[in-house]
């Protein structure tokens, strides 16, 4: 899935988010470029990027970092059947960026690598970028959550 970014952050949360959770209200959460909620959590990208394409996969083990740019872990809790979306800032659910989730509580393993060529990439502004997003679900405990 390929979704456009805004506010340098994505959303991952359930079809009808809790309105009353702030992203980002604390300054460590601003610093660490990540806030989490037990059913949702919001996740800082690197700066100036433009979009993230982004893939799902299951694993029993943490993968390793690899060359990933940055990475995030934590824990997360799906409570429904319609599993969870990815969005920006101010975007309305959409069915293509649905992640197929099994109810549960799960670690979420988030890498971002660079991009490879967009062909899109002359439309970006100047100096931002496109990154390839790895979500590794993982059973709960499976690794240390935070900033990796």
């Amino acid at each position: 899935m390929y979704v456009a970014i805004f506010h340098e952050q994505f959303h991952i949360e359930p079809a009808e988010p809790p309105v009353d959770d702030i992203y980002f209200a604390d300054d460590q959460e601003a610093e660490d470029g990540l806030s989490v909620f037990p059913t949702h959590a919001a996740v800082g990208t690197p700066v100036r990027t433009a979009a993230c394409s982004i893939s799902v996969v299951f694993a029993e083990e943490p993968p390793p970092l690899g060359d990933a740019v940055r990475a995030v872990a934590f824990p997360l809790r799906v409570d429904t059947d319609d599993g969870l979306f990815v969005r920006t800032v101010g975007q309305e659910p959409d069915m293509d960026n649905r992640l197929s989730i099994p109810k549960g509580d799960h670690v979420l393993m988030v890498r971002f690598f660079p991009a490879s060529p967009n062909p899109n990439e002359e439309e970006l502004p100047p100096d931002y970028r496109v990154w390839d997003v790895v979500i590794t679900v993982l059973p709960i405990g499976a690794m240390a959550t935070g900033v990796l």
